[in-house]
């Protein structure tokens, strides 16, 4: 990487015209060297220069001024690589876990409760074969617990 700084310094003192050369130093400093104080400073002299940039480089200048504000919201959240879509698929995990665990415990209490019930009458057949379809309802929901 220090040859590839090197390199991109030396041909902007060569041709410092070159509007691709600036941004694609902007875009190094941005997210390969993490010099964000430099990047800030380089991103400054493109949008004052006299010379107007083309517009795809004014898009590339917008989406690298956009990413790294993403970046830094995301920084602040407490994971450098975090966004709005993660956390929604987070809360959607977490709910589908909530919801499997109540239908868990639910048929753990039923079963139990069916047992108690079961267990003074005479008939302990019938009792077995419904005992025996309340566990496989709950096998089945904790398979979707998981």
């Amino acid at each position: 990487l220090p040859f590839l700084a090197y390199v991109i310094f030396r041909s902007l003192e060569e041709f410092p015209e070159a509007q691709v050369l600036h941004v694609f130093r902007l875009s190094l400093l941005r997210f390969v060297f993490r010099n964000v104080s430099e990047a800030a400073n380089e991103e400054k002299k493109l949008k004052s220069s006299n010379v107007p940039l083309s517009v795809d480089y004014e898009y590339v200048l917008y989406a690298v001024e956009r990413k790294a504000t993403q970046d830094y919201a995301a920084s602040n959240m407490g994971n450098g690589h975090f966004n709005a879509i993660n956390l929604m698929e987070f809360d959607a995990g977490m709910a589908k876990a909530r919801e499997a665990h109540l239908n868990c415990v639910t048929e753990m209490r039923k079963f139990w409760e069916n047992f108690g019930k079961r267990k003074k009458r005479a008939d302990f057949s019938e009792h077995m074969v419904d005992s025996v379809e309340r566990l496989a309802e709950f096998n089945t929901a904790l398979d979707k617990a998981k």
